[in-house]
């Protein structure tokens, strides 16, 4: 779990056209907690949200741990308030 995750921005065209969808991005957690090596493995709608998830994941950070880690992680895009 993050112990900071800012949003991504949502994309103004995306918002404009009342686009929504699901980027999952796998990346590596250093042993700091810090996000390397971002990289996506599926969106949709494909080339949407993508570039907002990416700049984004880098200011994520996660509590140190003792060796790095894997992860795959779903971010939704939503225009309803949940």
């Amino acid at each position: 779990m993050p112990s900071y995750r800012p949003p991504p921005v949502y994309p103004r065209r995306a918002k404009k056209n009342g686009t929504e969808g699901v980027v999952t991005v796998a990346f590596t957690i250093a042993k700091d907690g810090t996000v390397h090596q971002p990289r996506i493995v599926k969106a949709i709608p494909p080339g949407v949200f993508d570039q907002a998830v990416l700049n984004s994941i880098h200011a994520w950070r996660f509590e140190p741990q003792p060796v790095a880690q894997e992860v795959v992680q779903d971010v939704a895009f939503s225009l309803t308030e949940k």
